[in-house]
């Protein structure tokens, strides 16, 4: 039989609110890290964007991927700001 407790919601959850903020530098570093990706991608699809002669289908793909890639970074973003 053990003789350890069971740890108190309240206790738990302060725990984990000290172990998120141990790990915001290195979410917010990612954070960033989605937000270049996505400024990139960004940039080489408004330069496609103009270049005559492109595939449209191509470029929607690339979009949507952008999207979602932006999508995360927002996620990511508000998580480590607490909002």
């Amino acid at each position: 039989m053990s003789s350890a407790r069971p740890v108190a919601p309240a206790k738990q959850a302060v725990q984990q609110s000290e172990s998120q903020r141990a790990d915001l530098p290195s979410r917010g570093a990612e954070a960033l890290h989605l937000w270049l990706r996505w400024n990139s991608a960004y940039e080489h699809i408004t330069e496609d964007m103009f270049r005559a002669g492109q595939d449209q289908r191509k470029l929607e793909s690339l979009m949507d991927q952008m999207d979602q890639l932006r999508q995360q970074a927002i996620d990511l973003s508000r998580s480590v700001l607490g909002y």
